[in-house]
């Protein structure tokens, strides 16, 4: 049997899909919340599986988190991947941010922050 044969087959993320994430995200980690994601991380491990719900943007040092083998370490449940990825896109829309002014300019800009109310 030749090496890949029983290897995962990976399906490309939807462009659309990927869009969305990184807008859910405001391209942030889901997991450190800091740097730039550069990973869509697959929560059930299947690449093929490109639900939305599957799906989660982290960085490349958070995503070998999720796949770590290390013995005795308490394993990252798929559960909480879900949950802390839903909680930080939660978090990341309660907020407008609105920028007024050059930001180049030496003058301070103006910057409103507006609570978002959920319809509950």
């Amino acid at each position: 049997m030749a090496k890949g044969e029983n290897a995962k087959r990976r399906i490309k993320i939807p462009q659309n899909i990927v869009d969305e994430i990184m807008v859910l995200c405001k391209r942030k980690c889901f997991w450190c919340e800091t740097q730039e994601p550069t990973k869509i991380h697959h929560i059930d491990e299947n690449s093929s599986n490109n639900e939305q719900d599957n799906l989660c943007p982290c960085c490349s040092i958070c995503h070998e988190k999720f796949h770590s083998t290390t013995p005795f370490a308490r394993k990252i449940t798929q559960e909480e991947i879900k949950m802390r990825r839903n909680n930080f896109y939660s978090k990341q829309s309660l907020f407008k941010i609105e920028i007024s002014g050059e930001l180049n300019e030496i003058k301070p800009s103006i910057i409103k922050i507006e609570l978002i109310k959920e319809n509950v």
